[in-house]
């Protein structure tokens, strides 16, 4: 089975604001904001026990390179929300590793075109 990356992304930025929330209730005080984001898009299709410390590097590095590149806390908030949904299929075995990488590579064009949304 293989996802629609671009209908999961827009299921992800019409559920953003309540994605968010849910970072509240995570119990791992010590981590920033950007990986419990993205552990709750990990969630979203993968278990969460199946988390694991080379996710939140994947995802740490990834919004490091983001940030030097000037983008938004939101978007960079937003990227790390969808690599963390994209992670949790590929670890559900819902995307094989070229779809995976197919979602990698879609999901900035995502953003480009969807950036007003995802700042308001």
């Amino acid at each position: 089975m293989s996802l629609d990356c671009f209908d999961e992304f827009e299921r992800l930025l019409v559920n953003f604001a309540s994605l968010r929330a849910k970072t509240a209730a995570l119990a791992e005080a010590r981590e920033d904001e950007f990986i419990k984001i993205a552990r709750v898009g990990f969630s979203v299709h993968g278990a969460p026990r199946e988390w694991r410390e080379k996710h939140a590097t994947i995802i740490a590095d990834y919004v490091r390179d983001c940030r030097s590149q000037g983008d938004s806390e939101r978007v960079l908030l937003f990227y790390a929300l969808a690599h963390g949904m994209i992670l949790g299929a590929y670890a559900s075995k819902l995307l094989d590793d070229d779809s995976y990488r197919q979602a990698w590579i879609l999901l900035p064009g995502f953003v480009m075109g969807k950036t007003r949304e995802i700042e308001a």
